[in-house]
């Protein structure tokens, strides 16, 4: 039998391959992304950045999908000035936005609130023309 965690983490994949293609179904002319996928059983104690290096005004597609059984799992965007502007938290959380961004280096981070037995997934997407 299925893990409810795992069958979640499934359906979220499934989820955010179809989102993506429908998001993302124009040819691009320059793109810059990076993915994660992380699964645990005990507390994750980790706290994770991502740098993002942006090299001209556009736009950030960003894609996230998690759930944890206790506690819970911050995602931060973070600009090259230091501030936050993205923050999505909790036991579940499933966004895809797009977040205007600026030359420079960016960070995202995920930070755990006693948050066990989950997963989550990211993408970041940048597309240049």
């Amino acid at each position: 039998m299925m893990r409810k965690g795992v069958g979640f983490f499934i359906l979220s994949l499934l989820i955010f391959i179809y989102a993506v293609t429908q998001v993302f179904n124009t040819p691009p002319q320059g793109v810059s992304s990076f993915s994660n996928t992380n699964m645990f059983d005990d507390l994750y104690e980790e706290k994770e950045t991502k740098p993002i290096v942006i090299n001209e005004d556009t736009e950030l597609k960003l894609k996230i999908a998690s759930y944890v059984k206790e506690g819970s799992l911050i995602f931060r965007l973070i600009s090259p000035d230091n501030i936050v502007v993205y923050e999505k938290a909790g036991k579940k959380v499933y966004d895809l936005v797009t977040i205007p961004v600026t030359r420079g280096e960016w960070a995202l981070k995920v930070e755990s609130d006693h948050a066990k037995k989950g997963n989550f997934s990211l993408l970041a997407v940048v597309q240049y023309e």
